[in-house]
């Protein structure tokens, strides 16, 4: 905080003494003078010497609030005068407002006092909305198809709080929720193993550039300013450790799972087929696994090991392409169990294409922003 007045002329207004060089009301008018009393006092209790003039000053609030954190129902307090005097214009967004609100979630946390939480309500109801007007100007744009590299929109939250890093900063954490944790078909761990080939791409030295570079294909302004905030990627990067320790714990009980599915599924072919192929289950089995090349898959299958090692399995009765057979009832259940092999172990499988949503156009889970605050085009 730059000082503007002598040591001598605060220490006199603190112990009472005269001042000529200022009227005490002007001084009490002041923010910067009342912030460096405070400072210096530590005193709480001069916050009522403040003028209204002060006690709405942005700058002096967001001092008082960070002076006096420990004191959650003081700051409190402050922060609900500021408000309710300050944002009285529900339409327009207030960026100091805007600001105080996230600063005081970031000191509270989440603590199950209505009266505290409100903040976090505050702040979701608000990011809720820009969703919802994101989502409107970027099917404005696409209908004019402007050349714009949209993304989720955070080029335009950039816009309208500029250099407002505690907000942007916020906003930034928001859309790493969405793309990481609120997906609706895969949670952290399976979304992790789908988009890593292994577990040698969220190694700790690459897991920054792993990150960034994924959140690109949603936007690239997003994942530039994640690049100099590397600090917001710190849960993703710890959720990355877990995942990285038991990557092929994981990877063995998934590939045993869907070895499972799979062996019932032919079982449940052979149930229910009106007639018998001329080739056993385990056969076909076999084929599916040499025409797929999924040996690696299923050599961790305990069922399927312990066939592999019984004496009555020998690979050349196993080897030969079932597709040849002039059986069309033995051509339809290779298929079969083929189109299924793809559903279980290819389109659900643990690695996927490089280009993974890198075409998709919307924006995830974004909804709509009447931007402009201050009604400029």
């Amino acid at each position: 905080m730059k000082k503007s007045y002598s040591d001598k002329i605060v220490n006199d207004y603190i112990y009472g003494n005269d001042i000529e060089e200022y009227d005490i009301e002007q001084l009490e008018n002041d923010p910067v003078f009342m912030m460096q009393v405070i400072d210096k006092t530590n005193d709480k209790k001069m916050y009522k010497f403040c003028s209204d003039e002060v006690k709405n000053n942005y700058e002096f609030v967001k001092f008082i609030i960070y002076k006096f954190k420990s004191d959650k129902d003081f700051i409190v307090k402050i922060a609900d005068d500021y408000l309710k005097n300050n944002n009285k214009n529900s339409e327009e967004i207030n960026i100091d407002c805007t600001e105080l609100s996230i600063i005081m979630e970031n000191i509270l946390g989440y603590t199950n006092n209505l009266c505290f939480d409100k903040f976090i309500v505050t702040n979701k109801a608000l990011y809720n909305r820009l969703s919802t007007e994101l989502l409107a100007l970027y099917e404005k744009d696409y209908e004019t198809k402007k050349v714009r590299d949209f993304g989720l929109g955070f080029y335009y939250l950039q816009y309208i709080f500029k250099n407002r890093y505690i907000i942007l900063d916020y906003y930034a954490k928001e859309y790493i929720e969405e793309i990481f944790y609120r997906n609706e078909k895969y949670n952290f761990e399976k979304l992790i193993h789908k988009i890593a080939r292994n577990k040698e791409e969220i190694k700790e030295e690459k897991i920054n550039s792993f990150i960034i570079n994924y959140v690109s294909k949603y936007d690239s302004n997003l994942s530039w300013y994640l690049s100099c905030h590397t600090e917001l990627m710190n849960k993703v990067k710890k959720d990355r450790k877990r995942i990285y320790d038991t990557w092929d714990s994981y990877v063995r009980c998934i590939n045993s799972n869907k070895v499972d599915i799979f062996e019932y599924y032919v079982e449940k072919i052979f149930k229910e087929a009106n007639i018998r192929p001329s080739f056993s289950e385990t056969q076909l089995v076999e084929f599916v696994v040499n025409k797929m090349n999924l040996e690696d898959v299923f050599k961790d299958n305990l069922l399927y090991s312990s066939l592999r090692d019984l004496e009555c399995f020998k690979t050349e009765d196993y080897s030969k392409d079932l597709l040849d057979s002039k059986d069309i009832d033995d051509i339809r259940v290779c298929n079969l169990a083929l189109k299924k092999a793809h559903d279980i172990f290819v389109d659900e499988d643990l690695s996927v294409p490089d280009d993974y949503i890198k075409d998709k156009k919307e924006p995830i889970k974004t909804q709509k922003i009447k931007f402009n605050p201050n009604k400029e085009e």
